[in-house]
């Protein structure tokens, strides 16, 4: 690749460049000599020429063409500017986006799974509170009727008190204290 530069009257500093590809060794040949009529040979042969006629305007070059070349534009050629740069920037922040969106699904999982804890708590909480109050309830009923039995008792010896103190008041012997000692005996 030859390369000319040349001094713009614009700044010192500033360069022009103009690249100028070399020919290869096979386009000094005859375009027209291999007698090709598909279209691809076509658009090769073209293109052939133009480099041969660039080439040609090159070895005749004088001052006021090269000074006509240096201070042209040249064509732009299409490039991935911009949209490179943001697709260099998406793939650059894929990683740190992934984690960012694992770190949010585990810490939505992690809610969940601490609501589903804290219910089980509580369902468990429940269930022991109510294991409590029907053990209380089943101690107390029990509680209840041995206090029931135990007044039934109490009312009973009451009642035989009451017949053996009438019975003494009415007949003062010593024969109610033996009906004491043993109620099953009759005179």
């Amino acid at each position: 690749m030859l390369i000319l530069r040349a001094r713009t009257s614009v700044s010192p500093l500033v360069f022009k460049t103009i690249r100028i590809r070399r020919l290869s060794a096979g386009s000094d040949r005859d375009p027209g000599g291999g007698g090709g009529g598909s279209s691809g040979e076509n658009g090769a042969l073209t293109e052939a020429e133009a480099r041969r006629d660039a080439y040609n305007q090159l070895q005749n070059l004088d001052f006021m063409k090269a000074t006509k070349i240096l201070l042209t534009t040249p064509p732009k050629r299409k490039k991935f500017g911009f949209d490179f740069h943001l697709v260099q920037f998406f793939f650059a922040c894929m990683p740190s986006l992934a984690v960012y969106l694992v770190a949010q699904y585990a810490r939505q999982d992690m809610k969940k799974f601490e609501e589903q804890m804290e219910k089980k708590k509580k369902e468990k909480e429940r269930e022991e509170e109510k294991m409590k109050k029907a053990e209380l309830e089943s101690v107390e009923k029990q509680s209840e009727e041995k206090i029931s039995v135990v007044i039934n008792r109490l009312d009973s010896l009451e009642e035989k008190v009451k017949e053996l103190v009438s019975e003494k008041k009415k007949n003062p012997d010593s024969d109610a204290s033996s009906k004491l000692r043993n109620p099953n005996t009759k005179k």
